[in-house]
């Protein structure tokens, strides 16, 4: 290169070097003049006493030390917007940005979390008015959002199906899996592979990855499951809908059902779905043999969402009365349908189930009682109710509620309680 051409390029790259720093400045001005909120002008701040709305609301919540950043949206108006993390060892986080959008950088993230296992995290916010008069306060701080941060770590993946909303069709649909402690993203299987069927139900055994099932319905392949154990996929030529993995691996419990899409005006969604007919059955895995028992499968009941205890030695599921004859008449009093939940004792040696016992009453609670999950330590049962049926998705009154197995074995009595963590939508599908 000459030495013309290379003092040309050597001038316009000062020029485009200086436009992206004239750039960079005026994209991050503060702004008013006013410098950002710091230990030497708190004082110049006007103290809101409250905290300040964000979404989600990340406020007295406990956080894995391994979670991906809870980025989030301060839903206050104004002009700037300053956030700031801090705890007790590790340095200050200091986000600043004209968006009301804030992400968190996430190497400083996880350096805060893992240094402060077991502490407190504190989250200050400060908002700069949007049109403040010339001799007012500027900048608005709010009061810290507190949260936890636990000592453990959480497992690393979410399995997850991600589908459109719709009625009674759909196009585009997966299983997908991300990876929580950043937020990669990937494809398990999705309805592409079998000619746009719709895949739904899937569950680990023991929570773990050697063992999966997943339910698929196509026009060309059929209505069956997939079933992976230690990479090989095999084809069990039945749907096993709802299920649940015995901890041993060897047997599957499933709910067989006639679901019926329901269009009426008994409140404002007018979308429902009901069980016209329902009972469970369980899938020998080894015999490859699906077969069920009278404890499991009354012909006066619907029988659904079955759940393993941790040992294994009972099987819980949900049971209501069948009060209409069994066929596609949708019955006039579906919004009076609740479920009970019950449990059945097993022998998986022996092929043996016990009588059927009831751990608590749709009679006593006025509510449907609905999908039972027990923690991996056999201790607590989580649950959901809602004003009647058994698919709930759009019922916003469904709540979740928390049962002490241990302390029901000491007293003999099952009470549960209403998690504070509900919402006015519909609390569901928990894990």
């Amino acid at each position: 290169m000459s030495k013309r051409y290379r003092y040309v390029f050597m001038l316009l790259t000062s020029v485009i070097l200086s436009a992206g720093v004239l750039v960079y400045a005026v994209r991050h001005s503060t702004g008013g003049g006013l410098l950002l909120p710091d230990d030497s002008n708190l004082d110049q701040c006007n103290s809101i006493d409250r905290p300040p709305k964000i979404h989600p609301d990340y406020c007295g919540t406990v956080i894995p030390p391994n979670i991906a950043p809870l980025n989030f949206l301060v839903e206050e108006s104004g002009s700037q917007y300053c956030v700031r993390i801090r705890s007790k060892k590790s340095r200050t986080i200091q986000i600043v940005s004209r968006s009301p959008k804030i992400t968190i950088p996430q190497s400083q993230w996880h350096e805060l979390l893992n240094a402060n296992r077991g502490e407190q995290v504190n989250v200050d916010v400060f908002v700069e008015t949007a049109n403040p008069p010339a001799t007012a306060v500027q900048w608005n701080r709010f009061s810290a959002i507190t949260n936890q941060i636990a000592k453990e770590d959480i497992d690393g993946f979410l399995v997850y199906r991600r589908i459109h909303p719709g009625h009674g069709t759909w196009r585009k649909m997966g299983i997908y899996q991300r990876d929580l402690h950043r937020f990669d993203e990937s494809l398990i299987l999705d309805n592409d592979y079998f000619k746009g069927g719709c895949l739904n139900c899937h569950a680990f055994c023991n929570h773990r990855t050697n063992k999966i099932s997943i339910d698929i319905r196509s026009a060309r392949y059929g209505t069956s499951a997939l079933l992976v154990q230690d990479g090989a996929a095999e084809k069990v030529d039945t749907k096993l809908g709802f299920f649940s993995w015995h901890p041993s691996g060897r047997l599957i419990a499933c709910s067989i059902f006639k679901p019926r899409l329901l269009i009426h005006t008994a409140r404002n969604y007018v979308q429902d779905i009901l069980e016209l007919d329902s009972l469970l059955a369980y899938y020998i895995v080894d015999a490859k043999t699906l077969k069920t028992s009278p404890q499991i499968s009354k012909k006066d009941r619907l029988e659904t969402y079955p759940a393993w205890s941790a040992d294994g030695r009972y099987l819980y599921f949900c049971s209501a009365p069948l009060t209409w004859p069994a066929g596609n008449i949708i019955p006039n009093n579906f919004d009076e349908i609740k479920y009970d939940l019950v449990r059945v004792s097993y022998d998986i040696d022996r092929d043996e189930w016990g009588s059927q016992e009831s751990v608590l009453s749709a009679k006593d609670t006025g509510r449907s009682i609905l999908l039972p999950r027990i923690s991996p330590d056999g201790r607590w049962l989580l649950f959901c109710m809602s004003d009647y049926g058994a698919w709930v998705v759009h019922h916003p009154d469904s709540d979740l509620y928390m049962l002490d197995l241990e302390a029901a074995q000491q007293t003999g009595e099952y009470e549960y309680r209403r998690l504070k963590i509900n919402s006015d939508k519909s609390e569901i599908s928990h894990t």
